[in-house]
């Protein structure tokens, strides 16, 4: 199985694009810090970040290019796979690439960047019948995930 889970910084502010299919497609570029152990007595010591190339496909992509930007801490969980291309120089180069599943902000935003959101645009899951969970929670299909900024994230 090639699933891959990173955690870094946004090196770009996100680049939102639609296919002619009319899938949303966005492009971001995360920098994942890096630390070795210098020597026997547990000095760490920071690498150069490693630079990977995030795609995600979707509806989410519109929803989260309106509220990550350059320098925002991101989860990002996918399949990693790697792209060749022609440098400017005429060599060819390889890059690492991670199809993203899912995109994750880890940062709060400003308070005045909270958009509110109206109960006419949500429904309603069934419910399950069951004891608790998140069935029964207000929802918007293509609409921003129904948690709340202020939500704790889970783990």
């Amino acid at each position: 199985m090639n699933t891959w889970c990173v955690t870094g910084r946004l090196g770009h502010d996100p680049k939102l694009a639609t296919l002619p299919s009319g899938t949303l497609v966005l492009n971001l570029s995360i920098a994942v810090a890096q630390r070795r152990v210098k020597n026997k007595q547990g000095e760490w010591v920071d690498q150069p970040p490693l630079w990977t190339d995030l795609t995600l496909f979707g509806t989410s992509c519109q929803w989260l290019s309106e509220r990550l930007h350059k320098g925002a801490l991101i989860e990002a969980v996918g399949e990693l796979g790697m792209r060749e291309y022609e440098g400017r120089d005429g060599q060819k180069r390889t890059q690492l690439e991670l199809f993203a599943t899912k995109i994750s902000p880890l940062e709060k935003r400003p308070e005045g960047e909270r958009t509110e959101r109206t109960p006419q645009h949500r429904e309603t899951r069934p419910s399950s019948g069951g004891g608790g969970g998140s069935y029964g929670q207000p929802y918007t299909r293509n609409e921003p995930p129904p948690f709340d900024d202020d939500d704790p994230i889970p783990f």
